[in-house]
């Protein structure tokens, strides 16, 4: 996705950090994953959004798209200022070092700046082109990728069937840590065997490769206050159709907002204070019979050196 110049760069992140991303991570059961990433290599778009579903099917049924149906105001306000470009995939095959964590389950500082290799390929109108394709990255190119320095994953998709009307596709989307060997003679092995040469001779045309690295991890929760701070109050001000999500940087950056626990509970939280994403966090967890307030002299206080998130207590 590419912002319209018109767009504010610190707009463009806070809409999708504390609106656009937690609302799809509020629907478990079909959303696991949401990640953010920018280009590296200077090539547009420049940004990236990833989300891992439970199944495809979701994506076809109102618990998906009654999203996109019934958008905010702001959101249909700013995504008419972002050029999108939005694909569906099916997982075809998956590889991984013994040293692969999920992205989700590692903290801030270990996944800040993962590299996001990604190659699409079109195939060539050929015999048994599909199977050739994905024998290659099974049989060939993900073995030689896994020798290179800091490889964690391979994946390879396939244009999923609800792109109707899409010509066939593929695309590998490899994992690997910032320090890596891409560029390096693992790499440069791996992408000139004979059996690579003879892919691209016979069977498939790359559309392009890209590198991007990884910025932000989505959770349930909307938390970005540093875009939050950034924004003239006019600007910063939203309410949720649902009444449950409220940001403002009208005088500070608060937000207010909820996550459901598995056994479906929900929990109300206010996330203030220093809005920096790595200064000291001092949790509260609200004791039965007070508001999402009682924490705000504290918060107003120490502003300057901690961020200050709220919860109510589990209880029915």
């Amino acid at each position: 996705m590419e912002p319209q110049p018109g767009l504010p760069t610190e707009q463009f992140h806070e809409w999708y950090n504390n609106e656009h991303g937690p609302t799809r991570l509020k629907l478990p059961q079909v959303f696991t994953n949401g990640l953010r990433y920018q280009a590296k290599d200077g090539e547009k778009p420049t940004f990236l959004a990833t989300y891992d579903v439970t199944s495809m099917s979701h994506l076809d049924t109102e618990t998906y798209t009654c999203l996109r149906a019934n958008r905010s105001s702001r959101e249909a306000e700013t995504i008419g200022q972002v050029d999108v470009t939005r694909y569906f995939w099916d997982l075809v095959h998956t590889e991984q070092s013994p040293q692969f964590v999920p992205i989700d389950e590692l903290s801030d500082e270990e996944a800040e700046s993962l590299t996001l290799v990604a190659v699409q390929l079109k195939p060539n109108d050929v015999p048994n082109v599909e199977e050739e394709i994905v024998n290659w990255y099974k049989e060939d190119h993900m073995g030689m990728l896994a020798k290179v320095p800091g490889w964690l994953r391979s994946r390879v998709f396939k244009l999923s069937s609800l792109e109707k009307g899409e010509p066939t596709k593929f695309i590998g989307l490899h994992d690997y840590r910032k320090e890596n060997g891409l560029g390096g003679p693992e790499y440069i092995a791996a992408t000139q065997t004979p059996r690579t040469k003879e892919l691209y001779a016979k069977y498939a045309t790359r559309i392009s490769r890209r590198e991007f690295s990884l910025f932000y991890v989505f959770g349930a929760g909307s938390r970005d206050l540093q875009n939050l701070s950034r924004l003239p109050p006019a600007k910063s001000t939203f309410k949720s159709p649902d009444g449950n999500t409220f940001t403002t940087n009208d005088p500070s950056p608060v937000i207010e907002s909820f996550i459901e626990t598995a056994d479906g509970l929900t929990i109300p939280y206010r996330l203030e204070g220093n809005p920096d994403p790595k200064a000291p966090t001092v949790a509260f967890c609200n004791s039965l019979l007070t508001s999402l307030h009682i924490t705000a002299f504290y918060a107003t206080t120490s502003a300057d050196d901690t961020r200050c998130p709220l919860h109510h207590s589990r209880r029915r």
